[in-house]
Formats: C-alpha cells, structure tokens, sequence
C-alpha cells in the first residue's frame, strides 16, 4: 500500500487554462521520491494539493499517516518577526493552529486589548496539545543545525539568521520529526554546498516517507 496516493489528478488555475490533468502515482512508505520537471508545470501545485492547501478541479489525493509540509519560502518573510512564527508554519496543523492563536492572545495582551484570560486558554491549549514538547524539539534542532543555543523562539528575530540557516533550522526539525510523510518543495533552496551535502545526507538517514520538488 503506498503513503501517497495520486489518482487522475486534474487542475486549472482560476481564469487559467489547465495547468496539468489525469496525474497519477504513489509512493510506498519509507520511498524518497521527487518530482522533476521545467517551471511553471505544477509540481509545487502537487504538493499543495496533497497538503489540503489547494483544492484540485478533479482525480483524488490520500496520504497515509501524519504529514508534514515546508513551503518553498518558507522563512523568507518578515525579517521582524520571531523565529516562533517561522516554526510554526512547519508544525502539524493541531499545534499550528493552537500556536498562532497563543501569538495572537500573547500581543492582544500586551496592546491592552485583552485582560490575559485569552492568552491563559491559548497556553493551556498549547501545553495540552504538546507544545511545550515541540519548544523542546525547536531548541534540540538549532543546536544541531546552526550550532547556536535560542533561548526564546519568541524574542529571537528571523533576520538574526541567515537563509541558509532558517532553511537548514527547518529542515532538521522536519527531518527528525518522526511524521510519517513529508512534503518537502525546493528544500535545497538558499543552501550552500556543503549543506546540501548535509541535506542530502539526512534525507538517505530519513526514516519518513518523502515526496519533494
């Protein structure tokens, strides 16, 4: 049985002729897999579809067991934001969604919007749901990958790293996370040589089944 499954899959961007029609493949579990082709013919689409991001015109998409997606530019944002908001856009969406809220509570408090009984709801829901866990995981993972010690995800700016760092930083953390399935688009952007020899290293030692660009 395969951890991805793509059935006769069809899309067309709105207003747009179709960008591809009757795709089809899979990818057994543990598989390493990629999809190769010219610009512009909709690999990252793909992706966006398996991730439930995007909604395809036609055909089906299943994934097997619990996934984890990292975006193309992902960490390429505002360069004033904490490296929190960077890491929470590769957690599971559960923990993401619970973090972003626990974001929005934590500066409604201190704009004087809300007494802190928000922000009290939105850490429990972020401790019950494990993400005091994954901190853990987010400091264990900067100390293997940009060798440096972050002492508050919160505080530290995204700027402060450069982007080979914040790619490398994820990359680890998704590499190590034990999800089934991983949905990877250009991971080896912004990366220098020897880190994508690091990449490619870590990527054979992956247990998880992944599906790149």
């Amino acid at each position: 049985m395969s951890a991805i499954v793509v059935s006769e899959l069809d899309y067309a961007p709105p207003a747009a002729d179709s960008l591809f029609f009757d795709v089809s493949f899979g990818v057994a579990p543990g598989d390493h897999a990629a999809i190769v082709g010219p610009n512009g013919v909709g690999k990252s689409t793909v992706l966006r579809i398996l991730s439930g991001e995007l909604e395809a015109d036609g055909g089906e998409v299943s994934i097997g067991g619990t996934f984890l997606t990292m975006s193309q530019d992902v960490g390429m944002g505002d360069p004033s934001a904490g490296l929190r908001e960077m890491l929470l856009d590769v957690a599971e969406p559960a923990l993401r969604a619970a973090g972003k809220a626990m974001v929005a509570a934590e500066k409604a408090m201190n704009d004087g919007t809300d007494d802190g009984m928000q922000f009290a709801e939105a850490i429990t829901t972020w401790g019950d749901l494990g993400g005091y866990e994954l901190e853990a995981r987010w400091a264990a993972a900067a100390e293997r990958s940009i060798k440096t010690p972050v002492e508050d995800f919160a505080t530290r700016k995204v700027g402060e790293l450069s982007g080979g760092e914040r790619k490398r930083l994820v990359l680890d953390l998704l590499l190590t996370s034990g999800a089934d399935v991983l949905l990877l688009d250009e991971p080896d952007n912004y990366l220098d040589i020897p880190t994508r020899v690091w990449l490619e290293e870590q990527i054979i030692n992956c247990p998880s089944t992944i599906l790149m660009v």
